[in-house]
């Protein structure tokens, strides 16, 4: 979608656009001559840094989810005890505007539940102990992670799972959920090891704590349309005659006399429902522990990894629980449908258990910086898409359930030959399939004077594929970043685009910054989005929106 031109989009974008100045002017008039925050209590060297910032959204499509400014507070504490002890803590405090209905008890979040969609909220995003020990390094506490060598898509980095409340508009390591995990590293170089040893690090983490991803409600801006259900389904029974008939007449006289009642009956409509259930998180306890290791070192200057992971994936997946009802239609004529149809689906999220073997490079030729990580992930599932309004698609789905098969063959039959009023239910449905998959990237940055230009190509190949899957069996993906700075480094320029290769699917953020002070900064800019809707991307297609945003930096 592209921009209206209706009143009240035009007195929408007015009206942010003045609460943005004012907050600005506050700002700036509050923090021109703040101090940083340093102090020394006791042994300790405590300091402090913040970040205010204020986001604001004008949608393009006025019928898509509204949003409404988000207002962000983050406070960074580091406590250094000497040269081998330190805390450090970041912490968030949030009134998310993406949040359509935020009254819910996950005031502060947790570590357990996929939904916490609620505003104001807070959230301790990391908070961790450092120590320097003799060639050794251990960190135990509320981590984020970077593994592998590539900014952006590392199939190699599985350490931390996924906020996708905000999927589109969240640099990477924003997306990032803190997880309670120990990470302890080996130094030989700190030892007096010399060749391929003096810049080797081993690392091994330890994660006792699962920690799921989170999604947005259903009625939220950024919750996926390929998990949600359409309004209306319509059915033919004529579709459904000859499988239905055969299945339950063996005898082929019957059999015909069968397709011929079923198929004169009217079409008629589903009505389905969806509900989101609550994850249930795995316990704390050895089967669900979780731990990586990896070895990164330097030869012939190339920066070299090797990683292992053995835990939660980090792409939502689910299963479903199906109650399908069926009851006689008011009807008003001879050619109206004689049955009308209700389905009730809850939506229960899954973790789900890989283990990736991965590895990568990093090297720098003069001006130029190549990157690459590949990895071989075992056991990822793979999601269907449950959008559709093919009638046929959805008994296919909804026939994975267990004993599925013997259940609808009796409920076709009934709803057909005995009566309009039927139900089955059909719990467990899942939603996905299992199968390896094969990931890779390579990533190109290239400085010239004040212009950056970052070029990635990545692709995902499913092994063994099957049809109706969201993701293709072979997925191009290609990123480009150009920034430039001008005015002595006090404007910023940056073009992002990333394009889908198999559906032809892009989005585009193209956006300004400026630094009106020290510290304090302006952005303005357009999220573009373009696809089919059955896409990765394209199924936010409705969601282009320009936004405008300023911070301020204290530290």
């Amino acid at each position: 979608m592209r921009p209206g031109g209706t009143r009240s989009v035009a007195s929408a974008a007015i009206e942010r656009v003045l609460t943005l100045l004012i907050v600005l002017g506050l700002v700036a008039a509050s923090v021109r001559d703040a101090p940083a925050l340093e102090s020394e209590l006791g042994p300790a060297k405590i300091d402090v840094a913040a970040t205010a910032g204020l986001r604001t959204v004008l949608r393009f499509d006025p019928n898509t989810p509204t949003e409404e400014p988000t207002f962000d507070l983050g406070l960074d504490l580091k406590s250094a005890f000497g040269s081998n002890v330190k805390i450090v803590t970041h912490t968030l405090f949030r009134s998310d505007g993406t949040v359509a209905d935020g009254a819910n008890e996950h005031t502060i979040h947790d570590f357990h539940s996929v939904f916490q969609d609620s505003t104001p909220y807070l959230e301790f995003q990391e908070a961790y102990l450092d120590l320097e020990l003799p060639a050794s390094a251990l960190r135990a506490g509320l981590q984020k992670f970077a593994w592998g060598k590539l900014d952006a898509l590392n199939p190699t980095d599985h350490l931390n799972p996924l906020d996708f409340t905000r999927p589109l508009d969240e640099i990477e390591s924003a997306s990032k959920i803190g997880v309670p995990a120990l990470d302890l590293k080996l130094l030989p170089g700190q030892i007096g090891s010399t060749g391929p040893f003096e810049e080797m690090v081993l690392e091994g983490v330890f994660e006792p704590v699962a920690v799921p991803f989170r999604l947005p409600q259903t009625q939220d801006r950024w919750y996926p349309p390929l998990l949600n259900l359409p309004d209306t389904i319509p059915v033919d029974p004529g579709s459904f005659a000859m499988p239905v008939c055969e299945g339950v007449f063996p005898d082929p006289t019957q059999a015909q006399l069968c397709e011929k009642k079923v198929g004169a009956l009217k079409p008629f409509p589903i009505h389905p429902a969806l509900t989101l259930a609550e994850i249930d998180a795995p316990p704390v306890e050895p089967a669900h522990f979780q731990w990586a290791t990896q070895w990164t070192t330097t030869v012939a200057g190339f920066d070299i990894d090797l990683s292992y992971f053995d835990g939660y994936d980090s792409i939502p997946t689910a299963r479903l629980d199906a109650l399908v009802r069926t009851s006689p239609a008011v009807t008003s004529g001879p050619n109206t449908a004689k049955i009308d149809s209700d389905v009730d689906v809850t939506l229960h999220p899954e973790l789900d258990r890989v283990r990736t073997f991965g590895g990568g490079f990093a090297t720098s030729v003069w001006d130029l910086t190549l990157k690459g990580n590949f990895a071989y992930v075992q056991g990822r599932r793979f999601n269907y898409n449950i959008n559709t309004t093919d009638a046929t698609q959805l008994l296919a789905l909804l026939s994975r359930a267990p004993d599925a098969h013997d259940k609808i063959k009796t409920f076709l039959h009934d709803l057909f030959l005995v009566g309009p009023s039927q139900q089955v239910e059909l719990d467990g449905v899942p939603i996905s399939v299992e199968r390896d998959a094969v990931s890779g990237g390579l990533q190109a940055e290239y400085l010239a004077g004040d212009w950056i230009l970052d070029l990635g190509g990545y692709l995902d190949v499913m092994l063994d594929p099957a049809p109706g899957l969201i993701q293709k069996q072979f997925e191009g993906r290609v990123l480009v970043q150009v920034r430039r700075t001008f005015l002595n480094d006090t404007l910023t320029l940056d073009l992002t685009g990333v394009c889908l290769t198999a559906r032809g699917e892009f989005v585009g953020m193209p956006k300004l910054g400026y630094q009106l002070l020290d510290g304090l900064t302006a952005e303005a800019g357009v999220l573009a989005i373009e696809g089919p809707k059955g896409g990765l991307l394209g199924q936010f297609r409705q969601n282009d929106e320009a936004f405008a945003q300023i911070t301020y930096a204290w530290q």
